[in-house]
């Protein structure tokens, strides 16, 4: 008889199953609330058949007055009382049984063992209590259930999960120590009670931990209380679960309890204690006290929400959407920022009058757990959103020298927006960029155009402005305006005089009774001179007219200031100075704060400390002064007293070695009050006295983060001169970042025979150039391509910007000349509202119209609209859609059954050749999130049918075997709905009704040919976080041939072993299969000099079955990464180094089993990277699943985002 993993369930028709964790003595309770008098009866029955049943001894101990023992039957034959010895009638029963004398075969899933029964005369105050000595592992779970036979009961279980160390020691549970000092009992001040756990005695750079193994019944809440008395920030208490970091606390904390949401399965639970390198501070230790680990009366509380607008302007209105799970009772909204700014309502509704960058917080409770969600910086509030400190306005056709300016703005470190139409509002922008093109090519600006523009200058902003026909009028609508930008930009005409030397401003402009006049010398510059109004030539080197000269002309108005180039800034050649340069001088002229490319130096010009991140500290701030060596402006320590310092500093990275210097000067008590110099904590030099402005330079001699620190301090008497110090013209190490890597990617947007590209490529980019696959090529960072009809294989190449290095990346796309007219659909309910539904994923491209039929007598011409239904019942709704580009229609209908959340039943009949089995068994497993859970085991009888009786809507995945009793079981392998072998390409059961027809047809053995072959091994489990494994019992392997045909199956014993005997050499397949577990396949060859395979060991870890618990690569694969970024947004990234050539399958499979994506690459000699795109993935987990040669896999997880 095969081994399943044992739980002793006793019945489930009244009261919720709870478990208890054997250790391996257990209590749990019946806590009673209110009742009437009836009779309560314990059957004990077998949920999963065990070849060795391991009770050990029970002792049931009940209170005489109101709960009365009647006695024990025994329905099952084999199991004979005479083995037993019941107490009398009264307050104890013992029952004594030897586990070895009653074999597992005897016994079919369901039947009862033995029943006690009780009479209960319904008084609620008082406990039923069961402590059983299990024979079972530590950390194992049983679970029990109360069937009320007449009368009625309501009870409440209880278990005992909590550990408050009120043991004195470390008994209770299985606890395990490691670090530099374990972990020891404190009574000084506990939390509740006599004792607390508090860290060992440890020094710097030392830990001391405290772990747990726990099997976890139902996901739920952890809490616990801790306290801490270190030195803050540096040496903190660090609790683990699955040895990745859940929370950290230092410095002087009283007791205050925590929770973590814990999921149901094996996990381990670790609090650390972590001291830095050097300095302790307060008792130097961590407490913790009153762990409570989830039991099912703390159901999982968890708190989320979303906004229907994160990004928004001054005024909007966001609507809060609170999606939490868990019984949730209350909601406590925080707005900061927001009207309200609090709330206890569901799903609020906010509106945000003042710009800036908000947190949002919701805490949820279902009256007895609570969780808090805070989503950081979540709703953004600008007067202009997503604009940038620059406005670019390009009217061009070519766009290059909009693209030009912004390259040169960006270098300065100002972020520019582009538009491509004047906007009736310029919003906070500090300048605006006006490009109208040149030649044929040019735009002229209409009237309400140039009013807006002429609006904006006289409002105090700053207006740059190229282009034109160098100097003419154009007719438009009969209003005479000028092409040129110094003076388009007011509707009035005038004559004009084609004069090169000598410009005059014209009648009713912004330049009225200005006359503008150009150098005659040939000295030609690309930088403007301040002049008033300042004037100037610029030279051109444009490759189609070397030489070409333009006019650009400056004019400050005291109020605004605006500039006129009748060149493009696109045709401008770098000569002394370069463009970007040329832009800087702008930006000085507009007097905007700007950060050139390069510019390590600190003069304080800026008049504040904006121009850097500058840090202050101490008891004065440093202030900006004009005692200076050079410029304006420098920086002067804060006013302090006798026994303070002000502090003024700096942290930056620097890329490459090198110096700093600066200019100082103090002017202080000689010898005690001093400018001191700190680089990373470290006196670099002082000053004192009256010291005049000097220049001191010190190395910095590597890489690294650096921070720079000026402290002006004073000793506890006596003053002398100005009792201050300055700081000036400061020169850091370069700090200019490495290059970023770039990852070519982009989206295509079909049309009638047109693609719309847009670049998704990661990195500092300049350059992007387009493969369109049809022998033509584009540039840019989104271009649009027409195609003829047909498959064209598109590659976009992208260009870093600060080093050479380049990405591509391909993508096949087809091309219809109009699109097919198909209809088609996607909805969603709503979670709070079963009758609202939204609908999604319509067609799109070449459609004109929708119209929506909802089953209930209405319509709709939206094309994604949210419908509320008015009632309960099934209704058809039906989309036609009508293309824009052909004369088709299309109608596509789909049922919704509207029902009240309720249970539903399964079955199905189990085929062996089309005739129903003899005797099996069927198990159901429930998809919950991304945990599968086994939730039912059904006995199939001769007639071959099974069934399940009042399940929750959700999925399922639906197993079918034979007993070994059958005539049957070694001609079949067990088999998944869906007729396959493995549950990963099982056909998962959306269960929303009555299902009685999900017929499951057993796959055949072909069989091994006969032979003198043997291949046998063993299967172990990872048991703690220490490399520490042992065998598992009844877990099932496959052998397959080289075609993946199943020829026999076998289950491992008690040690884990299995083995296939007499076997025929040639190459096989061996798998394990295991419900929700990923298993790489070995590849076996059996041959003369090879005749058996004795040693085929795997390792089941997480979600993984592996060939070993160390696995090594095969010679050919030198490494392979993780998935990256993880989180993954659009595209993920796989890396893999291959010492040889080799074909590489990657298949993607998401947590329901099933395959979304598979690609077979030939993958070469080398650093390989592979693209995944997940921009149409649903938001979920996922496994990655890497095929070598077709015999090595390895599988990699990664969670899908937005």
């Amino acid at each position: 008889m095969r081994i399943k993993n044992i739980f002793l369930v006793l019945s489930v028709m009244l009261i919720n199953v709870f478990s208890i964790i054997a250790q391996p003595t257990a209590t749990l309770s019946y806590a009673t609330l209110e009742a009437e008098p009836g009779i309560i009866e314990l059957p004990m029955t077998v949920d999963a058949i065990n070849s060795d049943i391991v009770i050990g001894d029970w002792f049931c101990q009940f209170d005489q007055n109101h709960l009365n023992y009647i006695g024990i039957t025994y329905p099952h034959p084999n199991f004979p009382a005479d083995e037993w010895i019941s107490g009398s009638s009264g307050d104890v029963v013992e029952l004594h049984w030897v586990a070895s004398d009653f074999l597992a075969e005897e016994i079919n899933p369901g039947e009862a063992l033995f029943i006690i029964e009780f009479e209960w005369d319904g008084v609620c105050s008082d406990f039923l209590w069961i402590s059983a000595e299990t024979g079972m592992s530590d950390n194992t779970f049983s679970q029990y259930d109360l069937t009320l036979i007449d009368g009625s009961v309501c009870g409440n279980s209880t278990n005992d999960l909590i550990e408050d160390f009120e043991t004195g020691d470390f008994t209770k549970f299985d606890w395990q120590f490691d670090g530099d000092a374990d972990w020891q009992m404190e009574t000084d001040n506990p939390y509740e009670g006599s004792f607390s756990a508090k860290s060992g005695d440890i020094e710097d750079n030392q830990t001391s931990e405290l772990g747990l193994v726990m099997d976890i019944a139902n996901s739920g809440a952890l809490t616990f209380y801790f306290k801490t008395s270190t030195e803050n920030m540096y040496d903190e208490l660090q609790f683990y679960i699955d040895n990745e970091i859940a929370g950290a606390w230092s410095g002087e904390n009283d007791w205050q309890q925590v929770s973590f949401d814990v999921s149901l399965g094996t996990h381990f639970f670790m609090w650390v204690y972590q001291k830095d390198f050097t300095v302790g501070a307060g008792d130097d230790h961590v407490w913790i006290d009153y762990i409570v680990f989830p039991d099912e009366s703390t159901p999982i509380v968890q708190a989320d929400f979303f906004a229907n607008f994160t990004e928004i302007e001054i005024g909007d209105t966001v609507n809060f959407t609170d999606i939490s799970s868990g019984n949730i009772q209350s909601w406590v909204w925080s707005f900061p920022g927001g009207d309200p700014s609090a709330s206890t309502e569901q799903n609020p509704t906010v509106v945000y009058n003042t710009m800036g960058t908000y947190d949002v917080t919701l805490t949820v409770s279902d009256g007895i757990n609570s969780s808090t969600m805070t989503k950081e910086d979540y709703i953004s509030v600008d007067d202009c959103p997503l604009c940038g400190d620059m406005l670019i306005i390009d009217l061009t056709n070519d766009h290059t020298s909009a693209e030009a300016i912004n390259e040169s703005l960006n270098e300065n470190d100002i972020i520019a927006t582009t538009m491509f139409v004047v906007p009736a509002d310029f919003g906070d922008y500090q300048a605006v960029f006006v490009c109208l093109g040149m030649y044929g090519f040019n735009h002229v600006l209409t009237q309400n155009e140039g009013l807006l523009l002429q609006n904006y200058l006289i409002s105090g902003k700053n207006l740059y402005m190229e282009g034109g026909d160098t100097w003419y009028w154009d007719n438009l609508q009969g209003n005479w305006t000028s092409v040129h930008p110094m003076f388009n930009i007011t509707p009035l005409g005038q004559d004009y005089s084609n004069v090169m030397t000598l410009i005059y401003g014209q009648n009713g402009s912004l330049a009225e009774g200005l006359t503008y006049e150009f150098s005659s010398n040939s000295d030609y510059h690309d930088y403007i001179d301040n002049e008033y109004p300042a004037v100037m030539v610029l030279k051109s080197d444009h490759i189609s007219n070397p030489g070409l000269f333009g006019r650009c002309v400056s004019h400050d108005a005291g109020n605004y200031k605006t500039i006129g180039s009748s060149i493009e800034f696109e045709e401008l050649a770098d000569g002394d100075n370069t463009k970007v340069e040329y832009m800087a001088a702008i930006l000085e002229f507009f007097e905007v704060a700007y950060n050139p490319p390069g510019d390590y130096t600190e003069d304080f010009e800026t008049g504040d400390f904006s121009k850097f991140d500058w840090q202050f500290a101490g008891d004065a701030e440093w202030v900006i002064d004009e005692n200076t060596p050079m410029g304006n402006y420098a920086a002067k320590s804060g006013n302090i007293s006798d026994n303070q310092m002000s502090e003024l500093f700096i942290t930056m990275i620097v890329a490459e070695p090198g110096n700093i210097s600066f200019f100082r000067k103090v002017s202080s008590e000689n010898f005690y009050d001093k400018l001191t110099f700190y680089i990373n904590n470290e006196e670099m030099g002082s000053w004192f006295g009256d010291a005049d402005w000097a220049e001191e330079v010190f190395a910095v001699d590597s890489p690294g983060d650096y921070t720079f620190r000026w402290v002006y301090s004073k000793d506890y008497a006596v003053s002398g001169g100005d009792d201050c110090a300055w700081i000036d013209n400061i020169v850091f190490p370069n700090n200019e970042q490495p290059c970023p890597p770039v990852v070519a990617g982009f989206t295509a947007t079909m049309g009638n025979a047109s693609m719309l590209f847009q670049s998704t490529s990661q990195g500092d980019i300049d350059q992007w150039e387009w493969d369109f696959g049809d022998g033509t090529y584009g540039s840019g960072e989104n271009v649009a391509h027409y195609y003829e009809a047909g498959t064209y294989n598109v590659c976009l190449t992208v260009f870093s910007a600060c080093d050479t290095t380049t990405d591509t990346y391909c993508e096949e796309i087809t091309v219809d000349g109009c699109p097919p007219c198909v209809s088609y659909f996607d909805y969603v309910q709503d979670p709070n509202d079963i009758y609202t539904f939204y609908f999604s994923n319509v067609p799109v491209d070449s459609i004109a119209s929708w119209f929506w039929e909802f089953g209930d007598g209405t319509t709709s011409n939206e094309q994604l609209p949210t419908h509320t239904f008015a009632n309960e019942g099934t209704f058809e709704i039906c989309l036609t859609v009508y293309s824009s580009c052909s004369y088709c229609a299309d109608t596509y209908c789909t049922d919704i059954t509207i029902v009240d959340p309720g249970l539903y039943n399964l079955g199905g009949t189990v085929l062996a050749d089309g005739q129903p089995i003899d005797e099996g068994f069927a198990y159901l497993y429930q998809m919950d999130g991304d945990q599968i859970v086994d939730v039912f085991a059904c006995f199939i009888s001769e007639f071959g049918y099974y069934d399940f009786y009042q399940l929750e809507e959700g999925y399922y995945i639906l197993k079918a075997e034979l007993s070994p009793n059958s005539p049957l079981y070694n001609q079949y392998i067990p088999t998944y709905y869906g007729d396959v072998p493995n549950w990963v390409n099982a056909s998962v059961i959306h269960l929303q009704a009555n299902t009685w027809n999900a017929d499951v047809n057993m796959i055949p053995i072909s069989s091994a040919s006969p032979g003198s072959g043997l291949i046998a091994g063993q299967i172990i489990k990872e048991i703690t976080y220490k490399d520490e494994f042992g065998p598992v019992a009844d877990i099932e392997v496959l052998l397959l041939d080289e075609d993946d045909t199943v020829l026999e199956f076998a289950f491992t014993d008690l040690n884990g072993y299995f083995g296939f005997n007499e076997i025929n050499f040639g190459t096989y397949k061996v798998m394990v299969e295991v419900m929700g577990k990923y298993s790489n396949p070995a590849f076996i060859t059996l041959d003369d000099e090879n005749p058996s395979v004795e040693n085929l060991n795997f390792v089941i870890t997480g979600d993984n079955i592996s060939l070993s618990i160390d696995e090594n690569l095969p010679e050919y694969i030198f490494d392979i990464s993780n998935v990256y970024p993880n989180p993954v947004v659009n595209q993920a990234l796989i890396n893999y180094n291959l010492t040889k050539t080799a074909s590489v399958q990657v298949t993607v499979i998401n947590m329901m089993g099933q395959v979304i994506f598979e690609q077979n690459n030939q993958s070469n000699q080398g650093y390989n990277i592979f693209k995944i795109n997940t921009r149409e993935m649903e938001i979920g987990v996922y496994f990655v699943q890497l095929n070598f040669n077709n015999s090595y896999i390895t599988i990699r997880k990664f969670v899908k985002t937005k």
